[in-house]
């Protein structure tokens, strides 16, 4: 019987039997060391950025409070994109969560951390099947999961503790103000809608950027 003539373009015995790049990683759907490292870098830079583009848009905190906290959201969903698209494993959503949830209770907002580990699990459930964390819409929906969250949280001190919050802080104009805002259904509604819709865009935004700058280069496969 005559031999089977091997694909066109069947590896070389040499190429078989090479080692794998020194670079190469296994495939595994549990969180490494690097992957930890990657996902809390991008965490803490969309922090960083969170703050300061929030530190920019003070001057219209009074006019437009509901709509700061989503304008913040855009400007970091590149981040999550990239830890989330670089390390595509269960509990890389909950520990992006956890790393937030942490920067925001150091100053004192210590109620952040249950409510954002919720958002972490609600996101790790969307992103749970095989594939998902890759899946452009599975992933850009638990990015609108997060930006909603944010939105909410926004009003969160002020559900929790009322207009006296900000007057122990010496803001007691700008809390009648946000009082306003946080038990107005229109101006809750603002936020979420805008940050759900800003979120999308952001997220759109990011995977143009993931593929131009990280998948081209080798850093992110997808």
């Amino acid at each position: 019987m005559p031999p089977t003539p091997e694909p066109k373009n069947a590896p070389t015995p040499e190429q078989r039997e090479a080692p794998a790049p020194a670079n190469a990683r296994p495939v595994t759907t549990r969180l490494g060391v690097r992957d930890v490292v990657t996902v809390a870098i991008c965490a803490v830079i969309a922090m960083v950025i969170y703050t300061v583009v929030g530190m920019l848009l003070t001057p219209i905190y009074g006019p437009a409070y509901p709509l700061v906290g989503p304008i913040c959201v855009l400007f970091t969903a590149p981040l999550w994109v990239l830890a989330t698209y670089r390390a595509p494993k269960h509990g890389s959503a909950l520990l992006f969560f956890l790393i937030i949830a942490l920067i925001n209770a150091l100053p004192g907002y210590w109620y952040m951390l249950p409510y954002l580990l919720i958002g972490g699990l609600v996101c790790e459930a969307i992103l749970w099947k095989k594939g998902s964390y890759q899946n452009n819409t599975l992933n850009s929906l638990a990015f609108v999961v997060f930006a909603v969250m944010n939105s909410i949280g926004t009003f969160l001190p002020i559900w929790l503790f009322g207009p006296s919050y900000y007057e122990q802080l010496g803001q007691g104009e700008m809390g009648d103000l946000f009082t306003g805002y946080a038990f107005s259904p229109l101006g809750v509604a603002i936020g979420v809608i805008t940050g759900a819709i800003l979120a999308l865009v952001g997220h759109w935004l990011g995977r143009k950027m993931l593929t131009k700058h990280f998948v081209k280069a080798g850093i992110v496969t997808r």
